[in-house]
């Protein structure tokens, strides 16, 4: 990484913007705009964030961990330690969402209707006039939905 790239990193993790860090580090103003260094950096702060210890592993490690939060509160000068169920959802769901378990959004199809036509005694039946006694029963059933 040289040394405009190592400026750009340091000024993004100082929390400018992507134009601004650009600038920052001395970069053009027409390649801050249109030529995203973000792309260049990206890469490298994964190394670094490799080489300062933090892997995968250690994510993972750490998410586990996270499932067996517990919160410490004083009552009565007695020190109570209790599961903290909020954090453990937190965890969870950060953990399935990583792992694309989870999505936000859900489609569903819609299910596709059959109907059958029986008599009275529960009999498939074929005659006209049962038929268009269904029918209309059927319709209003769909129309409910």
């Amino acid at each position: 990484m040289n040394i405009r790239q190592q400026k750009y990193k340091r000024n993004r993790l100082l929390g400018m913007n992507q134009r601004n860090a650009a600038i920052a580090a001395g970069y053009s103003l027409n390649y801050a705009r249109n030529a995203r260094p973000e792309k260049v950096v990206k890469g490298c702060l994964a190394d670094a964030f490799e080489q300062a210890g933090f892997t995968d592993k250690k994510i993972i490690e750490h998410a586990l961990a996270g499932l067996e939060a517990e919160k410490t509160f004083v009552a009565d000068k007695v020190v109570l330690t209790s599961e903290d169920w909020n954090a453990r959802h937190k965890y969870f769901d950060t953990i399935l969402k990583l792992a694309e378990k989870l999505k936000d959004q859900i489609n569903v199809q819609p299910a596709q209707v059959i109907l059958m036509r029986f008599d009275n005694a529960g009999n498939q039946s074929s005659s006209p006039e049962v038929s268009r006694r269904a029918d209309r029963v059927a319709e209003a059933d769909i129309a409910r939905f």
